[in-house]
């Protein structure tokens, strides 16, 4: 399991979702996208290593790590990048648990680090996510508000 370090500066990602065409609509799986122009969502970065596998549609399997993640997709280190524009399902272990969703690569900003998208994320995934993401958030200001009381002025 991994631990996590908290949300992600503005600096740290940038993802890109704008136009998010779901590649199905069933009803257990909804698309992701931002709520407002201008609105990002809060990110996650892991300070631990967070073991994620890809699977491209031709059943092809790349392992990685997830360095951050937001509800709306991602930023991974990969031994090298897949082609922009890639469907992958992707699927990762976090403290909430297993997530999966099904992801599209975007272009890589590295050699071995590669920011993608979710297109589609079954509900019980997008609430886990949704949840860690939280989770983190409330720790990371507790966290502040104790230095902040313990520092002397």
């Amino acid at each position: 399991m991994t631990s996590f370090k908290g949300v992600a500066s503005d600096r740290d990602f940038s993802n890109t979702p704008d136009s998010l065409a779901g590649e199905h609509n069933d009803r257990n799986v909804t698309r992701n996208g931002q709520q407002t122009p201008g609105w990002r969502p809060p990110r996650l970065q892991f300070s631990q290593s967070t073991p994620a596998v890809l699977r491209a549609e031709s059943g092809h399997r790349v392992r990685g790590t997830i360095q951050v993640i937001s509800q709306t997709g991602g930023l991974l280190c990969l031994t090298s990048p897949l082609d922009q524009g890639t469907r992958v399902k992707l699927m990762c272990l976090t403290n909430a648990g297993a997530l999966q969703g099904t992801a599209e690569m975007l272009p890589s900003i590295s050699a071995t680090r590669q920011p993608f998208r979710f297109v589609s994320m079954n509900e019980d995934d997008q609430r886990r996510l949704r949840e860690l993401i939280q989770v983190s958030i409330e720790l990371n200001r507790v966290e502040q508000q104790s230095i902040m009381k313990d520092r002397t002025w």
